[in-house]
């Protein structure tokens, strides 16, 4: 039985890189992870767009200062962890998970209609869901006789 608990954060931002944006946030390749840098968890899901998990808040500043641009999106997600062995049997009823994260640490997916940015971290999945699909997240990733 996959048991997905949620990690409660404060406040996330969604950062849109600069484009002449120096920072070694503007350089990664899309899909990469970084923790205790720049935020405490920082998942860069899309070309220039990155996800920051409590962020550092005078890096932030720098980045900001440097023309990229950041909305507080704290109430827009929910996130839940689970281990890696209790994930894969129910993220692969859904979705090809090793062809979603193949190359890349991240990705944005839709799973059982739900959007979510999937992470895989050394012991750990993590799934980001927009927090409307909560009931439907928790649903499909509970079969119906554990319920």
């Amino acid at each position: 039985m996959t048991v997905w608990v949620e990690f409660p954060f404060e406040r996330c931002v969604e950062l849109v890189t600069a484009r002449h944006c120096r920072s070694d946030l503007a350089r990664a390749t899309a899909g990469s992870i970084v923790q205790q840098h720049y935020a405490h968890l920082g998942l860069h899901f899309a070309p220039r767009r990155w996800l920051l998990f409590e962020p550092d808040e005078s890096r932030l500043a720098d980045l900001l200062a440097g023309g990229s641009r950041c909305c507080d999106v704290s109430g827009k997600w929910k996130l839940f962890t689970t281990s890696i062995s209790d994930a894969q049997p129910a993220l692969a009823a859904g979705i090809d998970v090793e062809q979603i994260l193949s190359n890349r640490g991240c990705a944005r997916a839709h799973v059982f209609d739900c959007p979510v940015v999937l992470a895989r971290l050394e012991h750990a999945f993590l799934a980001c869901v927009e927090s409307s699909y909560e009931g439907a997240w928790l649903s499909a990733m509970w079969p119906p006789e554990t319920r």
